[in-house]
């Protein structure tokens, strides 16, 4: 037969447990992201005098170094090509100088509207030579980050074209919020302006 538990010895016991539960960390609170209501914000259209350029994959290089135990070791690094570097660099330069220091970068849903004029002398006379489009539209949505929008990611609906073109080639993006409405059926949203509100009703 158990001992009966005495009320000190019960109040003890529930005193422990109360102190352990106390000392367990409380996870912080995470409140939901807000994304402010951009809705009201004009679309705003670029032109960049630049020539369209692929994103270019990232290279790896080995290299032998010393470690920090004094033998020597094969090593990897992971860079970005220069040629995608260059065109980035200048994107973002073209890009700020346009819109201004006080710009700030679009939160909420983007939606792109983007023209690539492709020199001939890039594409072999052809417009369905390369470079791909999805390769260029890849490599000016990187270049945008932190200024037309904080991530590309935003990015919800993207209509665009690639030109072959005399001379220089060019960039034409046109951007502001997505308001499409969420389509109805798969076919819905074949028709939708993203940046006219009271045409995207769906059937």
């Amino acid at each position: 037969m158990s001992a009966r538990m005495s009320a000190a010895d019960y109040k003890a016991m529930l005193l422990k447990k109360a102190r352990r539960k106390a000392a367990r960390p409380i996870a912080p609170k995470v409140e939901p992201r807000h994304v402010p209501d951009e809705s009201s914000v004009p679309w705003t259209r670029l032109r960049l005098e630049v020539d369209p350029a692929p994103k270019g994959r990232h290279r790896t290089k080995a290299f032998i170094a010393k470690g920090a135990d004094g033998e020597i070791k094969a090593k990897t690094q992971t860079y970005t090509p220069k040629a995608t570097e260059r065109f980035e660099r200048a994107v973002r330069t073209m890009v700020q100088a346009q819109l201004g220091p006080r710009h700030e970068p679009l939160r909420g849903r983007v939606a792109l509207n983007i023209a690539f004029g492709i020199p001939k002398s890039m594409a072999n006379q052809l417009v369905t030579d390369k470079p791909d489009l999805d390769n260029i539209e890849k490599s000016l949505k990187d270049a945008c980050n932190k200024i037309i929008y904080e991530d590309d990611s935003q990015v919800t609906w993207v209509l665009k074209r690639k030109f072959l073109v005399e001379g220089h080639g060019w960039i034409v993006i046109g951007f502001g919020p997505d308001k499409s409405a969420t389509p109805s059926s798969e076919l819905a949203d074949l028709g939708y302006d993203p940046f006219n509100v009271d045409t995207n009703r769906g059937p």
